[in-house]
């Protein structure tokens, strides 16, 4: 694994030594959610008098932002942990600090077995990043890991990992739905919804800062509830969506239960909220679903997107879908497929079931194979890859508002109100020079559509819109 720290187009530091300042180098890994996390902490290590390095070749503190979702993210978090403390090529070996999901749940294994660390930082404890900074590089080994959930306070002042046009708000943290499969509650604790006074503070300083799309995350979205108030989703996504109106409001990762017609309607209400659902299904049939401790009627989520996608084909879908689970079946396997085709979702992911330790699920009989869970992540990505061409054809002919990311390989590549960044397919616009005079990230274009495979679409700008 590189040991590059994985700085976005609008990475805000620099990697060239100031005024003697400490610099603080970043490798993130994971989700939207920790990658704000890391934001807050490197905001908090710039206040604090640090630079904040483009790369870890010259850095003096190295963080490593981990994901401890599955064993997949482990095992790359472990790997990126292990590349940082490794001598660069002038010999150099930084003091490198793990953070994040898996400094979390796992910081005396961590310490134990990579006594290398200089320092480990949890998700309750990212705003005192800066002392453990401090820690490490006097040689401390600081070990700071809580589960005080209401210790963390505001996000402060954020740096900016992403391009300057778009942001992630995190609006909640933890998780209250107790899947029998999933880890987060263990790592990241009971649901706790921001306050929506809060949150439009920081959306408003987002907004001052150049972004002109905000991304909420959580969790789950659709549980969120201001603890003063109790606004619920709807109205919190109004009071945005009324107070930047020039400003595209996304929400993703929406837990099924929690989506229905009164969402569909606050969306459709106002022209800057995205027509996006990033709905994680996970599975189609009721037996295995509740065995997964996901009570949600499979047949009624299916019915309601359904009529979605036939009443407002504007809107994009989205999911996740966990296959292997187990005691599922070849008939269980079969009924995903067929459900999963006859949605015609424009994008998905697929995973095969990791046992989490600490979970319900991980000591559950009917164990599926390693070998047959890969198989059936293969058979589902390639019944999601034909529904998806078959998805986007509707967007041929017609006419887009579409956002420009970057230019890359002679063609600039930009996104629809349905493609979230860094997850979903591109607009691609080709046969237009990089040095056009008015075009660049953030510039927001009338595109005529004229071709779409199964991720990405195809067209020609049509006007500037303001």
């Amino acid at each position: 694994m590189s040991r590059e720290a994985s700085a976005a187009p609008g990475f805000e530091g620099s990697s060239v030594m100031q005024d003697g300042k400490d610099r603080i180098a970043f490798v993130h890994l994971g989700c939207a959610k920790n990658l704000v996390d890391a934001e807050v902490m490197a905001g908090h290590l710039r206040e604090a008098g640090y630079e904040i390095a483009s790369g870890t070749e010259c850095a003096d503190v190295v963080i490593v932002n981990t994901c401890g979702f599955i064993s997949d993210a482990r095992e790359e978090a472990v790997d990126a942990i292990l590349a940082a403390v490794e001598p660069g090529e002038d010999g150099r070996i930084p003091a490198v600090i793990a953070a994040g999901c898996l400094a979390q749940r796992y910081p005396e294994q961590l310490r134990e077995g990579i006594p290398e660390l200089a320092g480990i930082i949890g998700v309750n404890d990212i705003h005192q990043i800066s002392g453990v900074v401090a820690g490490a590089l006097a040689g401390g080994h600081p070990l700071r890991v809580s589960n005080d959930v209401e210790a963390a306070g505001g996000p402060g002042k954020r740096f900016r990992w992403t391009p300057r046009h778009y942001r992630y708000l995190k609006i909640a943290e933890g998780c209250d739905r107790r899947c029998n499969y999933c880890a987060i509650p263990l790592i990241r604790g009971p649901y706790r919804s921001r306050p929506a006074a809060e949150i439009l503070r920081e959306a408003a300083a987002l907004v001052d800062d150049g972004a002109r799309e905000l991304n909420l995350v959580a969790q789950d979205v659709t549980r969120y509830r201001d603890p003063a108030t109790g606004m619920g989703l709807n109205e919190l996504l109004g009071s945005l969506a009324e107070a930047f109106v020039d400003t595209w409001i996304r929400i993703l990762y929406a837990h099924p239960a929690g989506i229905d017609e009164s969402l569909v309607e606050t969306i459709l209400r106002h022209d800057n909220i995205a027509p996006y659902l990033d709905v994680p299904l996970q599975h189609a049939s009721p037996r295995i679903l509740a065995a997964m401790g996901r009570p949600e009627d499979p047949e009624r989520v299916r019915d309601f997107l359904t009529r979605l996608r036939r009443n407002h084909p504007q809107f994009s879908l989205r999911s996740t879908f966990l296959v292997g689970f187990p005691g599922e079946t070849e008939a269980d396997f079969e009924l995903l497929l067929d459900r999963v085709a006859a949605l015609q979702l424009d994008d998905a992911a697929v995973f095969p079931f990791s046992p989490e330790e600490g979970t319900p699920a991980h000591s559950l009989p009917g164990v599926v194979p390693g070998g047959v869970a890969r198989d059936r992540a293969n058979q589902l990505g390639e019944v999601i890859e034909r529904a998806s061409f078959e998805a986007k054809q509707r967007f041929v002919g017609r006419m887009l508002s579409v956002v420009l990311d970057k230019y890359r390989d002679e063609v600039w590549m930009g996104r629809h109100p349905g493609q979230a960044p860094e997850i979903d397919g591109a607009v691609i616009i080709p046969g237009v020079d990089e040095g056009v005079k008015g075009l660049e990230p953030g510039v927001r274009l009338e595109v005529e559509i004229e071709a779409a495979d199964s991720i990405d679409l195809w067209g020609r700008i049509r006007r500037k819109l303001v």
